[in-house]
């Protein structure tokens, strides 16, 4: 009989929002950088020292649509990886981008 190892316990990478895009009026475009193992990728935003707000969980790090929101709005914006072993990554550093 042979012993297994259990294995490593591997969190997730920290995800990088590389660029914010004006994609249309009430619409903002995210690019993450993808992160190894993760499955998802939640969103959150808020306006100026408000609450955190959910924004969405999204499969693809590359494609975060984010709508309806209001023109001539400063949005500050993080985004955590879901997956792993640990479940969730740290959230991210906040971007802060106007919507128009």
């Amino acid at each position: 009989m042979t012993a297994h190892s259990p294995k490593a316990q591997t969190p997730l990478d920290k995800p990088d929002i590389q660029a914010v895009l004006n994609v249309m009026t009430t619409k903002l475009q995210l690019r993450v950088k993808s992160v190894r193992n993760a499955q998802a990728y939640e969103v959150q935003i808020r306006t100026g020292s408000g609450a955190w707000q959910g924004a969405g969980s999204y499969p693809q790090a590359r494609n975060i649509l984010l709508e309806g929101l209001t023109p001539g709005t400063v949005y500050e914006i993080r985004v955590r990886a879901i997956g792993g072993s640990l479940g969730y990554s740290d959230w991210s550093d906040v971007t802060t981008h106007m919507a128009t």
